[in-house]
């Protein structure tokens, strides 16, 4: 999961699943009034951080999306990048780089981060910028990202296709990784969402496209040629070695105060988007 954080300028807004603050101090923070994914008001959020990236002629260029949350919705982790369309000080235009993450300042030493609900997101800008404007990157796809996730019913695919009882769940913006998707020990179903916002199961799409996720060229991700995608990843607690799946993490530490855990994902839920 990547996490990065730095800084960018502005003042409060107001969202009407969220409540939207700032400070003159270069960070912008969003206070949820409702922490769970099911109820996030994604077209709202794409208003509040497009204001106030203040992108030229309002393009922004989606870049990737990590929620992390339990069951029954409650938010536990946030991870959100996308590039504005800028100006910059000899009025090039030019793409900055910006993340949404979770406010950890509350966060007390011995706490672990994942174990409280997310109730504030915080924007800062990376710093990294791309010359040449909109080059290479579509500049509208932000905007259609996160009214795409308005209009998907989270919590019935994830109630429809589930499998088990798992604990937490992974949402997740292509590219993901091919070794998660088709690795050994991966399960994994394919839907298509069509327009007119029915959903159908379908076979793996035949044809792929390998789309690098590190400079290094060493973590393969998914491309599908002229479709977007969403995963919705199931994770089950790893009580013995029978429970196998294509990624595990473990969360809490080995002290008295926390309890360790182990979790698995697989039941892949992949929800290729008709254009």
């Amino acid at each position: 999961m990547k996490k990065r954080i730095a800084t960018v300028g502005l003042c409060c807004l107001i969202l009407l699943s969220m409540l939207s603050c700032g400070n003159d101090s270069g960070n912008i923070t969003l206070e949820l009034k409702d922490s769970s994914v099911y109820e996030m008001d994604f077209g709202k959020l794409y208003k509040t951080l497009r204001k106030a990236a203040r992108s030229e002629e309002d393009k922004n260029a989606f870049e990737s999306l990590e929620i992390d949350f339990l069951a029954d919705g409650e938010i536990r982790d946030f991870s959100l990048t996308f590039w504005a369309l800028k100006r910059d000080n000899k009025g090039k235009s030019v793409l900055r780089e910006y993340s949404i993450m979770p406010d950890r300042s509350d966060i007390k030493p011995y706490e672990l981060f994942w174990d409280r609900a997310v109730s504030k997101l915080e924007m800062n800008s990376l710093g990294n910028v791309r010359e040449g404007g909109a080059a290479g990157l579509d500049p509208d796809s932000f905007e259609r990202r996160m009214n795409q996730l308005d209009s998907m019913d989270i919590k019935g695919i994830a109630d429809t296709y589930r499998v088990g009882s798992p604990v937490w769940y992974q949402l997740r913006a292509n590219p993901v990784e091919k070794d998660i998707l088709m690795g050994e020990y991966a399960n994994t179903i394919f839907l298509l969402y069509k327009a007119d916002g029915s959903l159908e199961r379908v076979d793996a799409p035949e044809h792929y496209e390998i789309e690098y996720m590190s400079e290094s060229e060493i973590v393969e991700g998914i491309k599908y040629p002229d479709m977007e995608y969403f995963v919705l990843s199931p994770y089950y607690e790893k009580t013995d070695d029978s429970v196998t799946g294509s990624y595990e993490v473990t969360l809490g530490q080995t002290d008295s105060y926390m309890e360790k855990h182990t979790y698995v994902s697989t039941n892949h839920i992949v929800i290729l988007l008709e254009q």
